[in-house]
């Protein structure tokens, strides 16, 4: 079977997860169920779910598995303003390559535009919503354009089935 997998790969996209095998038997269910809520954002809950607890509880002695059930995973969406980047004479691809040369960490993240999605996967320098917002997409002379100019950056979860862009 992993052999199979393997082959498979190359047809694969190239910035996709590697998918991951694992072995388990349909006898085993979950001994316990934990819930986390609380008066904090559902994106920071579902970061400390994941890259705190998760990896806490795993260390204990006789856990086999943890699964994390209905986590969703952060997304920062871009919202490019067509009019605004022409006015510029920017393009989609102006700003994906400015946004990937800064090095910023958008996890999961994606640009949107009526025509089209481009995703965003790479790691670097940005911790903040307010720092990616302040990238320098173009300089002429002293005149900065920032993504803020040209775009709004929102902070949020994976979309689910019925989210629909630009139906914020």
């Amino acid at each position: 079977m992993h052999a199979r997998v393997s082959q498979s790969l190359k047809t694969l996209p190239p910035d996709i997860d590697p998918p991951v095998i694992s072995k388990g038997s349909p006898l085993d269910r979950p001994v316990l169920w934990v819930a986390l809520s609380g008066p904090r954002p559902l994106t920071e809950l579902s970061d400390i779910a994941k890259n705190q607890l998760k990896d806490r509880f795993q260390t204990m002695h006789g856990v086999g598995d943890i699964q994390l059930g209905g986590y969703l995973a952060r997304n920062v969406r871009v919202w490019l303003d067509a009019a605004k980047l022409e006015s510029y004479g920017m393009t989609v691809t102006d700003v994906e390559r400015a946004v990937r040369s800064q090095h910023v960490e958008i996890p999961a993240g994606r640009i949107e535009t009526s025509p089209r999605e481009l995703r965003l996967r790479s790691e670097g320098e940005v911790l903040s919503l307010e720092e990616l917002k302040r990238i320098i997409l173009l300089d002429r002379g002293g005149a900065v354009v920032r993504l803020s100019d040209v775009a709004v950056v929102e902070d949020g979860l994976e979309p689910q089935a019925l989210d629909v862009p630009g139906g914020r």
